[in-house]
């Protein structure tokens, strides 16, 4: 609440946090929907918009670099196995599916 407040956004006015929620499971069904059956993948999942892809290789890093250059979408590799995507809370929902769609060409695209 106080890091809103600095940046002067109420969460009353913008509901930020259903707004996370909501888009969090729109984006993480779609995921899942689009990378079942990839052998690489081994999870899914997340938390409102923070979302990961556990994969069963460390190829992690390699998809995060493909992310950024080729798709203009940053995400962050942990541990070379997880691929974690944490797009701003206030970003559109047309934007956010790109960017899901986007993370899902690239991971399949690795195997």
């Amino acid at each position: 609440a106080k890091g809103l407040i600095i940046v002067g956004v109420s969460d009353e006015d913008e509901k930020l946090v259903e707004r996370s929620a909501s888009l969090g499971a729109l984006a993480r069904s779609r995921l899942e929907a689009q990378l079942a059956g990839v052998p690489l993948v081994k999870e899914v999942r997340g938390r409102g918009l923070m979302l990961a892809v556990e994969l069963t290789k460390p190829l992690a890093h390699e998809a995060a670099v493909r992310l950024a250059r080729d798709e203009r979408v940053l995400c962050k590799d942990t541990h070379g196995v997880t691929l974690r995507f944490l797009p701003p809370l206030v970003t559109p929902e047309p934007v956010l599916l790109e960017g899901v769609d986007a993370l899902v060409r690239v991971v399949r695209g690795l195997g």
